[in-house]
């Protein structure tokens, strides 16, 4: 085992990746061609987290405005709320004053068709200037003149011939 170690240790194959592995970091051209690939990559990672970052900007800006769309919709909702229960209350109100007024009307009305019928005398009552005859009819029941025709009753037998 100490022969493969020793071997391995001074083995023409080992030194000739050692040197490869010096001579590509030695030589000055493969050191700048390193440097460019690590400037490459973090120019690369810059360009990535600027686009990232540019990309949740724009999220960020579609959400700021579908948030104030929702904010204005939802003012409008509340405003055309307000509107329909004011509209409503102001319908209610008019109601009431019309039932309102409904009511006085009638009571109005019957006030004065119950002073009406006290105060209003017959018509023939107008033209005659005679207070006695004036007296004489309130005291009758003023019945108008009507004709009744001579029909015998059923009841009465002897009115029916067989």
């Amino acid at each position: 085992m100490k022969e493969d170690v020793t071997q391995f240790v001074h083995s023409e194959d080992r030194i000739k990746r050692e040197r490869g592995k010096d001579n590509i970091y030695d030589h000055p051209l493969m050191k700048r061609d390193i440097q460019d690939e690590s400037g490459n990559d973090d120019k690369e990672h810059l360009q990535k987290q600027i686009e990232l970052m540019k990309l949740k900007e724009n999220e960020i800006s579609k959400t700021i405005e579908m948030k104030a769309q929702l904010k204005e919709l939802k003012e409008r909702d509340r405003l055309r709320e307000e509107n329909d229960r004011q509209y409503t209350e102001r319908v209610r109100a008019l109601k009431q004053q019309k039932r309102d007024l409904e009511q006085s009307l009638l009571e109005k009305q019957s006030v004065l068709s119950s002073l009406d019928g006290e105060l209003m005398e017959p018509s023939y009552y107008k033209h005659t200037s005679n207070k006695h005859r004036k007296k004489t009819t309130d005291t009758q029941k003023y019945m108008p003149f009507m004709i009744k025709p001579n029909v015998p009753k059923f009841s009465d037998a002897a009115q029916f011939q067989e």
